[in-house]
């Protein structure tokens, strides 16, 4: 298991933490592969009835590191692109595969994949302090995650187009009067808070468990694989376009992008 995670079993619940707290828990490749390794170790080890998903350090997850797909685009464009989100991909299906409830503790920051995957989660707590954006539009690109599938069934279509085609932070707040998350906490009960409802998901009948998560996602589970193959593909034709390695080049230089040539 790669250091960037750590993993704990503890009263029954798996404790799998973003462990590059430096890069504010930006995710890498290995990052991908030791998160989908280690989320479906938990769903398939019997000693497991809950997973639990925190972060070490100030922040819960920066999105992507961008430098793996900043190069890919440079490198051959969509085609390499694709490669690279193929770790993305995996870690996708899994949260979405998973039959165990999902515990998620949020603080600092949630950018891009790091407030997508929530959409995946059972239960979210974010603390006061938190700040979600989804900044696929300011980059050039297209939401991934199921995002485009998911958020408008959660908080409706106009609300979703808002967060979507402006890209601008929203408070924990928002997100939990947008139904998001479950609750917002002061930060030094966050972690409580959520491992509280862990411990006590834990001690539930955990057949009963699996079958209730399995009837609430049955109604999106099969096509939201689909949408997710779909999304990421699109994702990955983006890099090819003039408006996103304009987005990217201006990310990458630290100024703000010029899209008035385009049309």
């Amino acid at each position: 298991m790669s250091t960037l995670i750590q993993v704990e079993l503890k009263d029954r619940v798996q404790r799998i933490r973003l462990n590059r707290p430096e890069k504010m828990n930006a995710i890498t490749l290995p990052m991908y592969q030791a998160l989908a390794d280690a989320l479906q170790q938990a769903d398939e080890d019997p000693e497991v009835r809950v997973v639990y998903l925190c972060a070490e350090g100030d922040n819960f997850c920066a999105g992507n590191d961008m430098a793996v797909f900043l190069q890919a685009a440079e490198d051959d464009g969509g085609s390499s692109v694709q490669e690279v989100l193929q770790s993305p991909e995996r870690f996708l299906l899994t949260l979405v595969r998973m039959k165990k409830p999902l515990v998620i503790a949020v603080k600092g920051v949630a950018i891009g994949i790091g407030a997508t995957m929530l959409l995946h989660a059972d239960f979210v707590y974010a603390d006061t302090d938190t700040r979600f954006v989804l900044p696929f539009i300011n980059l050039g690109l297209t939401p991934e995650g199921g995002c485009t599938r998911l958020l408008p069934q959660l908080i409706g279509h106009a609300r979703a187009a808002e967060l979507l085609m402006l890209g601008e932070p929203f408070s924990a707040q928002t997100a939990a009067e947008l139904g998001m998350i479950n609750a917002v906490c002061e930060p030094e009960s966050l972690q409580s808070r959520a491992w509280e409802s862990a411990i006590k998901l834990a001690t539930k009948p955990p057949s009963a468990l699996r079958t209730i998560k399995a009837a609430l996602r049955s109604q999106h589970s099969q096509s939201l694989e689909t949408v997710i193959r779909t999304e990421l593909e699109v994702f990955a034709q983006r890099f090819s376009t003039a408006e996103t390695k304009e987005a990217l080049t201006a990310f990458a230089a630290k100024r703000a992008a010029d899209f008035s040539r385009f049309s």
